[in-house]
């Protein structure tokens, strides 16, 4: 393949710290064991830092190489079209966090180690109308980007709304845990919703104003050049 830029290394070796960090250090279990913050941090990190790190970072080369295979082309042209990256990944979040979802994966951890692979995996489809670097797959135009990261800033929004404001604890496997620093299991949660739509808000509408100031001075570039024309 091409060789491979410093700064996609830079982005892959920092999508794999990401997961790192909440999955192979004491946070992982602080959050399978303790606080619902902490599983909210994880899930957040997966979703809106590893994963469009781990994309941006693989070349292009190396996509093409797996695209070639028999079959695989037309299944990820379907997965990556906007319309079916946005639902699919919205459809894990809402599922991995109903209460039977989150209780049950936290009982029995093959289950939990499943959930945090589908989440990586479906936040890397979101992701790649954003970030692809696949011609044959190529990312959307800027106007349609932001659009569609304002669109999946809203339902994460709603998931931790639902998790913030709830009169009483939503998780019962977080509201018999031991409790850590002092914070109930309510207080946990207010905390787990705030920090999972602060994050998020913070990255999603900071991409957005990326996008619109890179296509803002692409389009000054444009209008400044010479326009000839026939005298």
């Amino acid at each position: 393949g091409d060789e491979v830029r410093r700064g996609q290394v830079l982005m892959f070796s920092g999508g794999v710290l990401g997961v790192y960090l909440v999955a192979g250090t004491p946070v992982h279990d602080v959050s399978e064991q303790y606080l619902l913050s902490a599983h909210m941090v994880q899930h957040t990190v997966f979703t809106v830092v590893a994963a469009p790190l781990l994309l941006a970072g693989i070349p292009a080369w190396v996509w093409q190489a797996v695209l070639r295979q028999r079959g695989l082309m037309p299944i990820a042209r379907m997965l990556v079209h906007p319309v079916v990256a946005f639902a699919l990944f919205n459809a894990v979040m809402v599922l991995t966090h109903l209460p039977v979802t989150v209780n049950y994966s936290l009982n029995h951890h093959w289950f939990h180690f499943g959930v945090h692979a589908v989440l990586l995996v479906s936040a890397m489809i979101m992701w790649w109308p954003i970030l692809s670097n696949v011609p044959e797959l190529p990312h959307i135009t800027a106007p349609l980007q932001m659009a569609y990261l304002f669109l999946q800033s809203i339902v994460p929004t709603v998931i931790a709304a639902f998790i913030s404001f709830a009169d009483t604890a939503v998780y019962s496997f977080y509201e018999q845990a031991p409790r850590m620093w002092g914070l109930s299991p309510e207080e946990d949660q207010q905390l787990g919703g705030g920090l999972m739509k602060l994050i998020g808000s913070l990255i999603y509408w900071g991409l957005i104003a990326i996008v619109f100031f890179q296509w803002y001075n692409r389009e000054q570039a444009a209008d400044a050049e010479p326009h000839w024309t026939d005298v």
